[in-house]
């Protein structure tokens, strides 16, 4: 089974890419690899652990579906995670310092009207008492 799964798993998974830069690429693709491996291995010794599925045959053809899955899920929280970098690195500095500033003014804002809210409705039920 591994000789007809595994370059069928290549030709799907061989155009993924990363960085544009080949040295970077093949170390990224080589950790989401790794990940996706350990995460098919450890589901298929699993179902053979538990009696689930008998034999290697039927092993071999989970681990290299759930590997497959496994992959393309884990490449795309990878390209997910490139992406909001590269966001945050595109967006110059003044703007996230005005952000940065005018979250803390709204917060600082609300803070202050439940503070003020809560200490008159405190004296409040003081003065009646």
């Amino acid at each position: 089974m591994k000789f007809i799964l595994k370059p069928l798993f290549e030709l799907i998974t061989g155009d993924f890419a990363l960085f544009g830069n080949v040295i970077y690429n093949y170390i990224a693709m080589s950790a989401v690899g790794l990940v996706a491996f350990a995460v098919a291995w450890r589901c298929a010794g699993w179902l053979h652990w538990y009696d689930i599925i008998d034999g290697r045959g039927i092993g071999s053809i989970i681990h290299w579906i759930v590997r497959l899955i496994a992959f393309v899920v884990v490449f795309l929280v990878f390209d997910g995670l490139l992406w909001l970098y590269r966001l945050v690195i595109a967006i110059p500095l003044w703007v996230w310092i005005l952000l940065a500033s005018v979250v803390i003014t709204v917060v600082a804002v609300i803070v202050t009207i439940k503070l003020i809210r809560r200490k008159g409705s405190v004296k409040g039920k003081n003065e009646i008492m």
